[in-house]
């Protein structure tokens, strides 16, 4: 490919003259700098680049180019064979179209087709005023294309989530966590009947926190890596050390809070792995949840019947597991 470099002014066009011959096609390039008054360069982003090309006998051809950079205002041109077609003077002139529509014109760029022996030439419609409307039309329908990858505004490449649907309108119900029906009525209309079926498996980190049952106070604790797994409505939370340093005013039965899905029903199972807290005061250490009574929390059992509270120990260290059931 033979390649000729040009910079236009497109407030001052200087005249600029560029050679090809007769009957070539698609060999030639012209790369094209388009710079305003002061020197900077034409902003060409969002734009379609073209030129119209004025034979010498009396025919218009149009050609597309491609925008090279956009902001440094660079495009390029193959020179197609219907320019080259007749020997003589071609007018080029530089058409860039942005969707609005606008246009803006870069002229005075004269291609001399030497003679040679091919002959034959291709004719064109010269209705400029159509074609520029055309043109138009033609780069709002790709602009528009291009944000075809898009669901009501949702980029179709990242995770559709139930609330993001809900928000585009294209679901039902308030996209919580503990919002059945409308999980059940969407996986019905998007899934179909065989999409309730399925469980959904998501896995995360969680944050556990600790309260006290007649003043929650702000206890101060450290956590280590927490996370939680979830299948269907069943949930799984590990964590791998939960530290209370100092109650913060928390007073009664100690609580563990954060849990990353609401509970369902009061069937749910704890360990715990590890405990600093002295056998004597809690011989059996386990979990209890009841959502009736502490949403959102479980406490830690010191026996089959008792609660571990503040009276008992002001700081511990426990690292634990826990299953209980969320909704569908």
């Amino acid at each position: 490919m033979a390649k000729t470099n040009i910079s236009l002014n497109v407030w001052q066009p200087q005249p600029t003259k560029i050679y090809a011959v007769q009957g070539e096609g698609d060999s030639r390039i012209i790369n094209v700098s388009l710079l305003d008054s002061g020197g900077d360069a034409v902003d060409l982003t969002g734009a379609s680049i073209s030129i119209y090309a004025g034979l010498p006998h009396g025919n218009i051809v149009f050609f597309s180019g491609t925008i090279i950079d956009a902001l440094n205002g660079q495009c390029a041109f193959t020179l197609p064979t219907s320019v080259t077609s007749a020997a003589g003077s071609v007018n080029l002139h530089i058409l860039a179209i942005w969707p609005d529509p606008k246009a803006l014109k870069a002229v005075n760029i004269t291609l001399e087709v030497l003679p040679s022996n091919f002959e034959g030439a291709v004719e064109a419609s010269d209705d400029f005023s159509a074609l520029v409307d055309a043109l138009a039309t033609v780069q709002d329908i790709d602009s528009r294309a291009m944000k075809s990858t898009q669901i009501a505004g949702i980029p179709i490449n990242d995770g559709i989530t139930l609330a993001q649907l809900i928000a585009a309108g294209l679901a039902s119900g308030t996209g919580g966590k503990a919002d059945t029906a409308a999980i059940a009525d969407n996986a019905l209309s998007l899934g179909g009947h065989e999409a309730m079926e399925y469980p959904i498996i998501t896995s995360g980190t969680w944050a556990p926190t600790i309260s006290g049952s007649t003043v929650e106070g702000n206890p101060e604790i450290t956590r280590g890596p927490s996370v939680f797994y979830r299948i269907g409505q069943y949930v799984a939370l590990f964590c791998d050390s939960l530290t209370l340093i100092s109650l913060g005013g928390a007073e009664g039965n100690f609580r563990i809070g954060g849990l990353p899905f609401v509970a369902a029903i009061t069937s749910s199972a704890g360990i715990i792995g590890y405990s600093s807290i002295s056998a004597t005061v809690a011989p059996y250490l386990h979990f209890h949840m009841n959502p009736s009574e502490t949403p959102g929390k479980f406490e830690i059992m010191k026996s089959n019947e008792n609660r571990l509270t503040t009276g008992d120990t002001t700081a511990f260290v426990i690292t634990f597991a826990f299953c209980y059931l969320t909704y569908k």
